[in-house]
């Protein structure tokens, strides 16, 4: 997550020396327009790639979390006394387990 921000602050810089090269002609060379743009692409792949591995890192989290709470409320509801079903209608409990804990 911090190579993802890290890159997404140098997107600016890079912006800003591209247009001086522009200004200046200089469009092959060293540090010329071709060069800089060259390490700009490769600096969005780099960037690319630490965003794929933030979203998964983050969604095999989340899908873990609502896994976990979703057998934590079928667990207490399997343990609960004859008499508490007595009062409460099964369908309520499945709605309620369905809708409560889905995942997004």
């Amino acid at each position: 997550m911090f190579a993802g921000s890290l890159i997404e602050f140098l997107a600016p810089n890079l912006i800003g020396k591209i247009l001086d090269e522009f200004r200046d002609d200089n469009f092959e060379g060293e540090d010329g327009v071709y060069d800089i743009l060259t390490i700009w692409v490769i600096i969005l792949a780099i960037g690319s790639v630490c965003a794929l591995v933030r979203d998964y890192v983050f969604g095999v989290a989340s899908q873990r979390i609502g896994y976990q709470i979703r057998l934590r409320l079928f667990k207490s509801i399997i343990h609960k006394d004859v008499t508490f079903y007595d009062s409460i209608r099964t369908g309520d409990l499945l709605s309620r387990l369905g809708s409560d804990t889905q995942i997004v």
